[in-house]
């Protein structure tokens, strides 16, 4: 059983498309929140509303690979395998669940990841770094395993996801993209945090004339929001050069197609740069976000990328960058990382399932 976001999407996805596409011999459920959400032909779907037949798919399964929190009322059955796959790639930014205040002050939530934490045998993971933040943030019981993180696979494809979303937003297929990916801020509502829009107030009038001026062709910014953030899409007007796609289910599938991403502080920020694609920083509340929000596992202002705290320093930090230096910045960074990001690890990953599903046999389970 997988579950992500209550859609198809992220790790999960791509690591089901290689089982797939290896034509592996595993009954594959989903666990979606609206019956609308499309799989590939021979899965099978359950709704987690729909308590019964969801407590049954997740009793009767061998393996469960989930990229957030398993509910409370499920029971693990002994032989039954959980895999974590997170939702982020091999370096974060931030502190996460019981190693972040903002999710220690909130009772229930702790609860529920400590129960998490008992039930958990692997978190899938891509670095040492990535590992280390997840043994404090998880505190499971099993371990991490560094096989790489599936959804990147697809930034080492990129003409693929180039021509797709273009088509798929009606784009011409020369047309530059720059993908504006920010994250949530917290609000205190007295008894747990809540997420909320950002007041981001970017101009993207100047930011595209600045784009074309700079990198010339014709740009167009997508706007990404975190999950958490969907129900928000709607109260967004844009234009025709400025396209929300908060909506679609793949936001990885965007970071592949772009030839920039600006983000403020979330974790995407690391994922264009794999593939040496220029990232900017555009965050106006540091601050502000470092008391409110999260803290930081590594220093905001010693990233390779960028950091621009108003539109007058995103737009200069453009007109200024230059792609070796940049380059050179970004090889300096990632090389103390000894990353898994490779296009490989859905592979290893279907490997390391093929060896638990080996094990369990030879066990009799």
């Amino acid at each position: 059983v997988f579950s992500a976001f209550g859609t198809y999407c992220d790790h999960g996805k791509y690591i089901t498309e290689e089982l797939l596409r290896q034509k592996k011999k595993y009954e594959i459920v989903w666990a979606i929140s609206d019956s609308s959400v499309k799989v590939p032909q021979g899965i099978r779907t359950v709704m987690r509303g729909d308590l019964e037949k969801y407590i049954y798919e997740m009793a009767t399964a061998g393996i469960w690979i989930f990229n957030s929190p398993v509910e409370a009322f499920v029971r693990k059955r002994k032989g039954q395998i959980y895999i974590q796959t997170k939702h982020w790639t091999g370096i974060t930014l931030k502190k996460f669940y019981l190693d972040a205040a903002t999710v220690t002050k909130n009772k229930e939530r702790v609860k529920l990841w400590k129960k998490n934490a008992k039930m958990m045998d692997y978190i899938i993971t891509a670095s040492d770094f990535d590992s280390q933040s997840c043994l404090r943030g998880f505190c499971p019981k099993g371990k991490c395993v560094e096989l790489g993180s599936a959804r990147t696979d697809i930034l080492f494809d990129e003409q693929k996801y180039r021509f797709k979303v273009r088509e798929m937003l009606n784009l011409p297929q020369d047309a530059k993209i720059l993908l504006y990916a920010p994250t949530y801020r917290f609000k205190w509502s007295g008894l747990s945090y809540e997420q909320k829009l950002p007041e981001y107030g970017i101009d993207y009038k100047s930011l595209i004339e600045e784009l074309e001026k700079k990198f010339h062709g014709q740009w167009y910014i997508l706007l990404r929001f975190h999950p958490g953030l969907r129900k928000y899409s709607e109260q967004v007007c844009l234009t025709d050069r400025v396209i929300n796609v908060s909506l679609y289910p793949d936001g990885e599938e965007f970071v592949a197609a772009s030839d920039i991403l600006v983000s403020d502080y979330s974790s995407i920020m690391f994922e264009p740069a794999y593939v040496k694609k220029p990232v900017f920083l555009y965050a106006t509340d540091i601050d502000e976000y470092l008391e409110n929000d999260y803290d930081l596992l590594l220093d905001i202002r010693s990233l390779p990328f960028s950091l621009a705290e108003n539109n007058e320093e995103l737009i200069g930090a453009i007109r200024a960058f230059d792609q070796e230096e940049y380059q050179k910045r970004l090889d300096q960074f990632l090389s103390g990382y000894r990353l898994r990001e490779d296009g490989n690890s859905c592979q290893r990953i279907v490997e390391f399932i093929d060896s638990l599903v080996s094990k369990s046999r030879d066990a009799g389970i």
